[in-house]
């Protein structure tokens, strides 16, 4: 995006529409639209013009417009000013005001009516503002970017969970009409290939995306650097599924677990679904194969034949179970030799936010196209009892729908929207990217939904402590007498609506019951105090792994006097190897080589302010040479050469080996 000033020849007309968009609101719907009425319309700046062409997308009407002298310079909606003639670009700056400041735990009811702020789009982002709404709309998720800063700012400057934050601090808090994500979008485009570039892309794949780096970026802020397998994403919207093969000569069973962000579902044919009605009921006549050929065809070709499929049998068609002959079979362990066998595949946990998407985009490598089937879905009391692997056992299986998100045009060409649930009040809204609509739930019902976003149904014992919570939050804090510090992070779990587990403290507070010293200062970032009473009710239903820290608790002197030592290491370390570096000539005389991994982990702990990211262990040298010791080619890549006293000097605190003295030519290569 260039600069406002003289970017182009008709600077004096771009430069009175930016001041003109800032200003004052143009009366857009007064516009005469072209003949697309393509919503992202670019609107003509010439005084006394009220055109409307669209621009970028359908056929750049605009384009022929901006032909005429006076006429070059136009307004999208997301207030970005266009100069056609010179194909330059400017906006206005941002406002001033600083985003929102997160608020307390305890003023999260004076949310209930917020949540209904636009996004602007920024040259074809709509799948990327669907994704966004519905990702900030679920509870745990806009929790923990509301009411965990001190998680989020563990992670890098400008990362997206950082970038999230703002953005959703902005939809839930800030009085505005709509929001302008520029960094978020800019963050994305240059993250990603698929989503670089200025096309439309699928909102599907944004939000998965979107959760993969949050995963990514929250495995290691929770401990100040150590990696957790276990972030609120993999906690909350992960759940884990079952393929269950059957040896049809033996009976032997092979199960496999896999974990999954989303169930990705088949919109079935009425002759698939007459197939599986048939299959369930044991009707081997419908089955057979010139009787099931017409019968098929009719089905699915008949106008007289619904269309319509429900959510229920989606899921059936994905649990029922699939015959492996012929090409497919299958190799048995047992029998050691392919076999016909059975597979079928159940959901082994549910997960308490569960994103299904439907298959609506097929490519077969020369076309594609998108399927229009109508689906069906509840949005209350969607039962998943019946495809889990065991349902006798499986508890809390009803969940309610949060939010869809729709895709509006054909296989190539289309719009984006979002339907969702204000999340602690039950209305919805129709997010269509700055227009934000209430709507009710018989228009949600008929939408024909792409990505559906469903959360488990809260059971009554969970409900009553959170009521409990809640109360004790706003009437009984200011007076308790003993208060007690407790994890943002934790709190966000249980609030948002799902199994916390047990009170976990240990991102703020250590063993012993104290604070832990590279975070005592900004404890109030990762913890909020609760009265005892509550702490104590949360205990008695959930337990701890720790003990509970009391606000009078100070940093403790054991793990304090630890992590002074271990800072002194760390500068001891950092001091020696740069004296080592500079001993004995120049910096290119570089002869031994040490392994990548272990010397990235050494550096990691020696720019670690945090008591949990431990020094490596001893030197590994041992996966980059072979039988004789010599360094392989492999091992040429997995090292890095570095000059002896620096190697020695290592190699004096933590041992190991063996050592590799590299030649000049190879020096070039391990760099």
């Amino acid at each position: 995006m260039d600069s406002i000033d003289s970017i182009c020849e008709h600077h004096e007309a771009l430069l009175a529409e930016i001041q003109n968009v800032g200003t004052v609101k143009r009366p857009y719907e007064k516009y005469v639209a072209c003949e697309c009425k393509c919503k992202y319309a670019l609107f003509c700046a010439a005084p006394g013009c009220q055109v409307a062409m669209c621009d970028v997308c359908c056929k750049g009407h605009y384009k022929i417009h901006a032909k005429e002298p006076g006429h070059e310079v136009g307004v999208r909606q997301d207030r970005v000013v266009v100069c056609w003639a010179c194909h330059r670009s400017a906006s206005p700056p941002p406002p001033s005001s600083p985003p929102p400041t997160p608020p307390a735990l305890t003023t999260l009811p004076s949310l209930q009516e917020r949540g209904n702020t636009g996004l602007f789009n920024l040259l074809n982002t709509c799948y990327l503002n669907a994704a966004l709404q519905a990702l900030a709309h679920i509870p745990v998720v806009a929790s923990l970017f509301l009411d965990c800063p001190g998680l989020i700012a563990e992670t890098k400057p400008n990362s997206l969970c950082q970038l999230l934050s703002v953005v959703v601090a902005q939809l839930w808090l800030s009085d505005a009409r709509a929001v302008l994500p520029r960094d978020l979008v800019a963050f994305v485009r240059a993250s990603s290939p698929t989503f670089s570039g200025y096309g439309q892309q699928d909102s599907e794949e944004l939000f998965r995306f979107v959760l993969d780096k949050m995963h990514s970026e929250l495995a290691t802020a929770r401990t100040g650097g150590v990696v957790e397998k276990e972030t609120l994403v993999s906690h909350a919207l992960q759940g884990t599924s079952a393929s269950i093969i059957t040896c049809e000569t033996c009976g032997e069973v092979s199960t496999t677990a896999e974990p999954f962000l989303d169930l990705s579902l088949e919109l079935p044919r009425p002759s698939s679904l007459a197939r599986l009605a048939a299959a369930q009921a044991s009707d081997l006549s419908a089955q057979t194969s010139l009787f099931s050929w017409f019968s098929s065809y009719y089905m699915d070709h008949s106008p007289f034949s619904s269309s319509e499929v429900a959510l229920a049998d989606c899921l059936r068609a994905y649990t029922h179970p699939e015959h492996l002959t012929g090409a497919n079979q299958y190799h048995c362990a047992k029998c050691k030799s392919l076999q016909n066998a059975t597979k079928m595949m159940r959901i082994r946990s549910l997960p308490d936010v569960l994103c299904i998407v439907l298959k609506r985009f097929s490519h077969d490598g020369y076309s594609g196209h998108k399927v229009t089937r109508q689906c069906s879905f509840p949005l209350e009391g969607l039962d998943l009892n019946e495809f889990t692997e065991t349902p006798a056992t499986m508890p809390d299986s009803v969940f309610d729908l949060l939010s869809i998100v729709c895709h509006q045009g054909s296989y190539g060409y289309g719009h984006y929207v979002t339907y969702a649930r204000q999340p602690l009040e039950n209305r919805w809204y129709c997010f269509d990217d700055t227009d934000v609509i209430p709507t009710d739930p018989a228009t949600v019902a008929c939408q024909q939904a792409y990505m559906l976003i469903y959360r488990k149904r809260v059971n009554t014992t969970q409900q009553q402590v959170l009521t409990r919570l809640r109360t004790l939050l706003g009437f009984g804090a200011a007076s308790a007498d003993c208060k007690v510090w407790i994890s943002r992070y934790w709190l966000c779990r249980l609030t948002g609506g799902g199994t916390p587990g047990p009170i976990d403290n240990s991102e703020f507070a250590c063993p012993h019951g104290g604070l832990l010293a590279f975070r005592a200062t900004k404890v109030d970032k990762f913890a909020v105090q609760v009265p005892l009473e509550a702490w104590q009710m949360l205990f008695d239903r959930f337990g701890s792994v720790g003990p509970a820290v009391v606000s009078a608790a100070g940093v403790c002197d054991h793990c304090k006097a630890a992590w002074h030592a271990l800072q002194t290491r760390r500068w001891r370390e950092e001091q020696g190897a740069a004296r080592a570096l500079q001993r004995d000539g120049p910096a290119t005389a570089a002869t031994m080589a040490i392994s990548k991994a272990w010397l990235q982990t050494w550096t990691k702990f020696i720019e670690s302010t945090s008591a949990a990211v431990l020094p490596p262990g001893p030197i590994d040298n041992k996966g980059l040479v072979d039988d004789g010791g010599e360094l392989t080619a492999a091992g040429l890549r997995g090292c890095m050469a570095v000059r002896e006293p620096f190697y020695r000097f290592l190699h004096g605190i933590y041992g190991g080996g063996p050592e590799i003295h590299i030649a000049r030519e190879e020096q070039q290569d391990s760099q």
